[in-house]
């Protein structure tokens, strides 16, 4: 049995900008910049949710991707400085697809309030 580690995780990253973005967060927090590993940890975690709605948009032809990403075009075109879309996308995604579990849902919650 395998000991946990985050390298040994961040292999299981599926995509490529991802896994390379995860990087970044394993690279701040192993040379103790916390913070700046949890603000990474954000961004790597909303770009994946964009990157997966995209795929399922352009590829399976998904209508619920599709609603979710135009309202976040919606919201970003509204007030392009304000961060509030992301909050919106989570909550979407949760609401609208199987991506994201109870659990992953809370923890991603709690990742923002961290970040902010």
């Amino acid at each position: 049995m395998h000991e946990f580690s985050l390298e040994h995780i961040s292999e299981k990253i599926h995509f490529g900008k991802t896994k390379e973005y995860f990087y970044e967060v394993l690279s701040s927090y192993n040379n103790g910049n916390y913070r700046s590993a949890v603000v990474m940890l954000w961004s790597v975690a909303i770009v994946d949710l964009v990157d997966k709605l995209q795929v399922l948009m352009e590829v399976h032809e998904d209508k619920a991707a599709k609603s979710i990403l135009d309202k976040i075009i919606s919201s970003q075109s509204k007030n392009p400085t304000s961060p509030a879309w992301e909050s919106i996308l989570i909550d979407e995604i949760f609401a609208k697809t199987s991506f994201l579990d109870n659990g992953d849902y809370e923890n991603l919650k709690y990742l923002h309030k961290q970040r902010t």
